[in-house]
């Protein structure tokens, strides 16, 4: 089990750029095809790097546990003037839907996977729900973004959102990294909203990568297509 923890990133400007290695996820929960929401990553260099738990965004694209790539931190302004998807014509609406739908919470796997659908479904199309369950939690969490944008995200803060997307990445291309998206103004959770430990020590970290190496030796890459490794 990885030890998580949250980085508490200031306010990023457009021009920020930062090293990003995937790491995994850590929850395990798969919807038939792909590993969903929450990624683990690395966000920094050796021995200055902080984890980070984030929430995909791009389907269009795919990424492999022990990748590593420059990314733009951009703000939400700044994605929807350059990023992945900003030449489409629901850019700010896609954006926000999916700066709040990132900061929701589930208690079970089928919610899980449901909102992780419905972010993928924003700028792209998900793989089918499993059962009649993730069908209704997705109308569940589709109806609400509805709903929070109809009163302009009243209590939303998009200054905390960031935007994590491969400097000259083009979404949709082969190597291009996916996108990621959290929150650095309060501590992210698997599932059910308990904080995360505080940031482990670098030999620690070290430690953690050096077992998902191994991993990698003693199983083979598995590839993550879109949200995780093809089951």
């Amino acid at each position: 089990m990885l030890i998580l923890a949250l980085t508490g990133a200031a306010q990023v400007s457009r021009a920020e750029t930062v090293t990003v290695t995937m790491l995994g996820t850590p929850t395990g929960v798969n919807d038939g095809h792909d590993y969903v929401t929450p990624y683990e990553v690395a966000l920094g260099t050796f021995p200055n790097s902080t984890l980070q738990l984030v929430t995909c965004y791009d389907v269009l694209d795919e990424v492999s546990i022990g990748d590593v790539w420059q990314a733009n931190l951009s703000t939400l302004g700044a994605a929807v003037a350059s990023g992945y998807f900003s030449g489409r014509t629901n850019a700010l609406a896609g954006y926000e839907e999916i700066a709040w739908l990132s900061s929701q919470t589930y208690s079970n796997p089928d919610q899980e996977i449901a909102l992780q659908h419905a972010i993928w479904d924003v700028f792209g199309t998900a793989p089918p729900d499993q059962n009649s369950a993730q069908d209704t939690d997705l109308a569940a969490y589709v109806t609400a973004a509805q709903t929070a944008a109809s009163d302009n995200y009243s209590g939303f803060d998009f200054s905390s959102t960031v935007f994590l997307e491969e400097v000259g990445g083009v979404p949709g291309q082969p190597s291009t990294e996916q996108a990621f998206v959290y929150q650095s103004s309060s501590a992210q959770s698997i599932a059910t909203g308990a904080s995360l430990p505080g940031a482990p020590e670098p030999g620690t970290l070290s430690l953690l990568a050096g077992g998902f190496l191994c991993l990698l030796v003693s199983f083979g890459i598995k590839r993550f297509t879109r949200a995780g490794p093809r089951l």
